[in-house]
């Protein structure tokens, strides 16, 4: 499996080039995610301080710019 960086450095070039690719942060992965959906609750209310919750506002905000 390929690292984070290893992912991102194409992704990052891409972006430099295009102004049309926006590239985020990567979302961590983490048992939150099933554990609010076995809730059935969205990952913000389950788990409101998860580092996955901020990534997903920055991705939602620049889809809202554009």
């Amino acid at each position: 499996m390929k690292s984070v960086s290893e992912l991102r450095s194409p992704l990052i070039e891409v972006a430099t080039v295009s102004p049309l690719a926006t590239v985020f942060d990567p979302i961590p992965r983490a048992t939150a995610f099933a554990d609010a959906a076995m809730s059935l609750q969205p990952l913000a209310v389950y788990a409101p301080k998860h580092p996955g919750v901020q990534a997903l506002n920055a991705i939602a905000s620049g889809l809202e710019e554009n």
